[in-house]
């Protein structure tokens, strides 16, 4: 009776050590975008039930040069966007060879629960930008890798009970060790996707935004006015905020000095600032945030 309840015990000890909370190892502190458009944007985005990259359509509508990102945009509809957006994604899974060690003889000390089975996913996002019409004017493949560690209370129940139960002092997890070294486990997918699109949003919709940069670069070059204006707070002139007016270039091959969109940058940084010393509300903020914007 003791000999059984010995048992049960130890074995209960071997199941308590048998996962590794799911957490990504190459995650790198991603930026917004610092794509310089020539001008603020009115995007479409083509529909899709990809999770992943309806947080990109998410991203990108918060971005300040762009107006409006509109979803479920069809192709040919004539809705007064600047370009339309087709994003689809491939993933492939794989594992590491060091599974291998982490099992056999890894097991001995719980290498699978407190360090963790390590795995990658790789996602190839196609982005294709087109315009009102459905002409392709770009098309580019953004390929975004993770590595993680994750061990399943499945594989780590494997690793402890044929290590630790089996005859031959655990040889018999070498087995297991080679099915862990080349095959992916799916069971923590849900908690990945979770997990991977906080980055994955921030570094395509970058990308996106410096495509769109790149196409509006091969458009004819515009003469760009100045005009000023001013931003009132409290019925009171506080700074002065240039929008821009843009009419077709007289001559092309004469750059225009405001044709850089730092100018737009500054305005906004300038009215960000304003807010952000109290003396604009968040509703005064958007408004004339708004106004900047269409100006351009």
């Amino acid at each position: 009776m003791k000999k059984n309840l010995l048992l049960l015990l130890c074995i209960m000890l071997l199941m308590m050590g048998c996962t590794h909370n799911l957490r990504l190892i190459n995650q790198e502190a991603s930026k917004p975008s610092q794509a310089r458009l020539a001008k603020a944007v009115k995007i479409g985005f083509v529909s899709s039930n990809d999770a992943l990259i309806n947080s990109v359509i998410e991203e990108t509508s918060r971005q300040t040069m762009v107006k409006e990102a509109k979803k479920g945009y069809t192709i040919g509809a004539d809705e007064g966007v600047d370009y339309v957006s087709e994003l689809t994604n491939t993933m492939t899974y794989s594992a590491y060879g060091e599974n291998f060690i982490i099992t056999f003889p890894g097991f001995i000390i719980f290498t699978h629960a407190w360090l963790g089975y390590k795995y990658n996913i790789n996602i190839d996002t196609k982005s294709k930008i087109l315009d009102s019409k459905g002409n392709v004017l770009s098309e580019q493949k953004i390929t975004t890798p993770y590595d993680f560690r994750y061990t399943s209370f499945a594989r780590g129940a494997t690793s402890s009970l044929v290590g630790w139960l089996t005859p031959g002092w655990g040889i018999l997890d070498i087995i297991p060790g080679i099915i862990f070294a080349v095959s992916y486990d799916d069971r923590g997918n849900q908690e990945l996707m979770d997990r991977v699109k906080p980055v994955y949003q921030v570094d395509v919709s970058s990308k996106l935004l410096e495509q769109i940069a790149a196409v509006q670069k091969n458009v004819p070059s515009t003469q760009i006015s100045n005009k000023t204006d001013n931003i009132v707070v409290d019925n009171k002139p506080s700074a002065k905020v240039n929008e821009t007016n843009i009419t077709p270039s007289s001559n092309i091959g004469t750059p225009s000095k405001s044709s850089d969109s730092s100018e737009y940058d500054h305005k906004l940084r300038e009215l960000k600032r304003l807010k952000d010393e109290g003396l604009l509300t968040e509703t005064e903020y958007e408004q004339k945030r708004k106004a900047i914007v269409d100006g351009m």
